[in-house]
């Protein structure tokens, strides 16, 4: 064997037999494992003066009549779908929205099948409903009963006026988001006592192109969401948006895929320190009771984009059936208490010039 095949074979053995190779690339050891798990620790720098108002967000019917004729021509559609209790009286309050005029015993027919083939132990089943089905069905009832919720904020620019040094820290934390132009618009707005609206004035291009909206495609999730808040030049690089799911849109970002950026491209903030500002990224993990020397993103469960005062911006899956929305804090924490054992937040906020960590020299999980 000549010199450099047994260079090559030394270094795949290395690799392969070498003890950091168990770890992910994107397993950093913590000198101090830092979770806050407490809603209260997460205090704003932005206590701005606002108004909300809630909506209810429905799924257009031209996308719902997308879904319903495609989901079976391409994997990535899912179809249309409804939540199905099993309590009997919830199950036919369902069937008189839903069902069209003299339909009733189809739909009926139809929703007792599917839950017969549910596990008996979910208390409401995630029902698809193809065209054989939606025929005998009111559309727009459909789309009413899968409503998710969105604030329509605007900030009071009377009372935002009236406090030059909080105008002052409102639009320095809006320069690295917004551009020259945007932000001209906003000093306008703000010259004329217009008030500004949240998911018109005062997010990043992505956001506010996407917010209140909904997708046909299954796949763009919260973490792509959070990554492309901050453009996306990250959520569209082949080094960190590494995978191609089957099945899913290529926009997804999975969890390493996330934790990967993070470790790149922000640093972290201890919300004891430093008050939460805008852009920060929330990252919501379902902590192991026991005590763990590193963390692991495969704990990670959810993220949020941090504005002002008490809202955030997000997505709530990966499905079609969550748009991108304007929350508020306490809905968010709520929300993922619920779905996890041990709820513990990170705050992260991007490295605008700042020199962050390399990357560790195990690539192993890199191979694609």
């Amino acid at each position: 064997m000549t010199l450099a095949p047994k260079l090559i074979f030394l270094a795949a053995a290395y690799i392969l037999l070498s003890p950091w190779s168990a770890s992910a690339v994107t397993e950093y050891k913590d000198i101090e494992l830092r979770f806050t798990t407490s809603l209260k620790d997460l205090k704003s720098s932005l206590s701005i003066e606002t108004e909300s108002k809630s909506e209810d967000l429905e799924i257009p019917l031209k996308k719902l009549r997308v879904r319903a004729r495609n989901f079976d021509r391409d994997e990535r559609i899912d179809p249309v779908q409804i939540y199905v209790h099993r309590d009997e009286d919830k199950l036919i309050e369902l069937v008189k929205k839903t069902a069209k005029r003299g339909r009733a015993k189809e739909v009926l027919e139809f929703y007792r099948k599917k839950l017969s083939e549910a596990k008996p132990t979910k208390k409401r089943v995630l029902v698809d409903l193809d065209l054989s089905i939606l025929k005998f069905m009111r559309l727009k009832a459909i789309a009413h009963e899968m409503s998710r919720g969105h604030h329509n904020v605007k900030v009071l620019a009377e009372k935002l006026n009236d406090n030059p040094r909080q105008r002052r820290e409102f639009l320095s934390q809006m320069k690295l988001f917004l551009s020259t132009r945007e932000r001209i618009r906003i000093v306008r707005k703000l010259k004329k006592d217009e008030d500004l609206i949240v998911h018109d004035d005062l997010l990043p291009r992505f956001a506010r192109k996407m917010a209140k909206r909904f997708i046909v495609f299954r796949g763009p999730n919260c973490f792509h969401a959070a990554l492309a808040f901050h453009g996306q030049s990250l959520t569209r690089s082949s080094s960190i948006n590494v995978k191609r799911e089957k099945g899913y849109h290529r926009a997804m970002i999975n969890y390493d895929e996330l934790w990967r950026a993070i470790n790149r491209h922000f640093y972290e903030v201890d919300p004891k320190k430093s008050e939460l500002k805008y852009g920060d990224m929330l990252v919501f993990f379902n902590i192991p009771k026991e005590n763990p020397s590193q963390v692991n993103f495969r704990w990670i469960r959810h993220t949020a984009t941090y504005l002002f005062d008490e809202y955030t911006f997000s997505k709530g899956s990966k499905s079609p059936n969550t748009p991108y929305t304007v929350k508020t804090l306490n809905e968010e924490w709520g929300t993922w208490e619920r779905y996890t054992k041990n709820l513990g937040v990170r705050v992260f906020r991007r490295a605008h010039g700042r020199k962050i960590k390399s990357t560790p020299e195990d690539l192993t999980d890199w191979i694609f």
